[in-house]
């Protein structure tokens, strides 16, 4: 969305319903929506931008579980989850390099993981129910 020159306004939102994550179908994310957006502005040189995602902080798993068998099955199930709630700032500066094209500089404050998540086979089933 442009309304004024330079400025720009994004909003996304991703929903999905219960999902089974492993093969055996006793694992399940239930429902979730995430929310993200971010607002800027930008010159023929430079941008600056504000940007969310996961505003609501959900822990939604994004991989399928697995045991780690490597040390035994002790029931417990893992899976990767999306990074926690994020909020950032970013700085981009662009220039025109003599006869190599185009060149950029980007200066971001924030931070982003993925962690392993665990969760105990048995409490994962009977939330389900």
């Amino acid at each position: 969305m442009r309304p004024w020159k330079g400025l720009f306004l994004r909003g996304e939102v991703a929903a999905s319903g219960n999902t089974p994550l492993n093969p055996e179908n006793i694992a399940f994310q239930d429902a979730v929506v995430l929310i993200g957006g971010q607002i800027g502005w930008e010159t023929e040189h430079w941008s600056a931008r504000l940007y969310f995602e996961n505003l609501t902080d959900e822990l939604v798993f994004n991989t399928n579980f697995f045991a780690n068998f490597a040390f035994g099955n002790d029931g417990t199930l893992y899976a990767r989850v999306t990074p926690p709630r994020v909020v950032g700032l970013q700085l981009n500066y662009r220039w025109l390099v003599h006869r190599t094209g185009d060149g950029a500089a980007t200066f971001r404050i924030g931070s982003r993981h993925s962690p392993i998540h665990s969760v105990p086979a048995m409490s994962v089933a009977n939330a389900r129910s």
